[in-house]
């Protein structure tokens, strides 16, 4: 058993640390997304890709919380 103990100051710290997985994890499928599209598509593809992870992106970035 592993246990992880962070202290943090702020309620904003906090966030900071329990969403970085979520963060990684969105620009990691991000990341994969438009590489497949841009390896096996169009420019057309790959904007639709950038559609398709912007409300997760907007949210990630505006709010502090993950889209996952």
């Amino acid at each position: 058993m592993l246990e992880l103990k962070i202290t943090c100051d702020t309620v904003d710290e906090v966030n900071i640390y329990t969403n970085a997985i979520s963060l990684h994890n969105l620009l990691g499928d991000l990341c994969e997304a438009l590489r497949k599209a841009h390896k096996h598509g169009t420019p057309t593809d790959m904007l639709k890709v950038f559609d398709n992870f912007y409300p997760d992106i907007t949210k990630a970035v505006e709010h502090c919380q993950g889209p996952y």
